[in-house]
């Protein structure tokens, strides 16, 4: 099992086999063979990305200055990034399944789709905190923020 289906998919939120996971991993339209780019690897690499300069923007950008250094600043920041992600984990899968670009032998709905961005939301959160942990220290204003 790969790391990043297997992340993910601990969080139990969505189907997986037989399920939104198989799709995510790749599986193709022909039910035959992984032939699609992993959604997991996509989802995974926004994840970074976009939370990494959320996260850089609210210790060292425009974000670092008062009146910014409150907790609940730091807490809008972190869910900002985690409605990102969600909604690119949702509106990715969601487009495939309204589409039906997927092996019709699976079976995921809606509801699988949304706990997919759910997943990535928990994740963001995660890595938003412990990138938090690791570059806070040099801020000027923030690095007493989140604890």
């Amino acid at each position: 099992m790969d790391i990043l289906p297997g992340l993910f998919e601990a969080v139990g939120l969505y189907s997986t086999s037989g399920g939104l996971g198989e799709h995510l991993r790749g599986l193709g339209v022909d039910c035959q063979n992984m032939s699609r780019q992993s959604a997991y690897n996509i989802v995974f690499l926004f994840m970074i990305v976009v939370n990494a300069l959320i996260i850089l923007n609210y210790y060292y950008g425009l974000l670092n200055r008062q009146p910014f250094n409150k907790l609940g600043w730091w807490l809008i920041n972190v869910f900002t990034g985690a409605f990102i992600i969600y909604l690119i984990a949702f509106l990715g899968a969601y487009r495939d399944l309204v589409n039906r670009n997927y092996c019709e032998q699976l079976s995921f709905h809606s509801g699988d789709c949304m706990g997919f961005g759910l997943s990535a939301a928990i994740y963001s959160v995660l890595w938003s905190v412990l990138l938090s942990l690791f570059i806070k220290w040099k801020s000027i204003c923030n690095k007493k923020i989140p604890f």
